[in-house]
């Protein structure tokens, strides 16, 4: 299970999960059901579909950029109302 989580946090950071909480998603997702193949190596595939059902469920674990604020707008003046 600890490869499991291990890979886990790795996909967590690749989906956009701030570096510092991305051990604190990962507990709180379930990975029982995630296979390991005959080299012992976990499938990433369902790793990756549950860590990004978990970004979408804990969405405060995604980091934001500086220009996603849906406030901004390019190309006009519609600031913050």
């Amino acid at each position: 299970m600890a490869f499991i989580r291990a890979a886990a946090v790795f996909s967590a950071r690749d989906a956009g999960v701030k570096p510092q909480r991305a051990q604190a998603l990962v507990g709180l997702l379930d990975f029982s059901g995630v296979g390991v193949n005959s080299d012992g190596e976990p499938d990433g595939v369902e790793i990756a579909r549950i860590v990004k059902a978990g970004c979408e469920e804990y969405p405060e674990f995604r980091q934001r950029h500086l220009y996603d604020d849906s406030r901004y707008r390019f190309g006009g003046s519609n600031y913050a109302e």
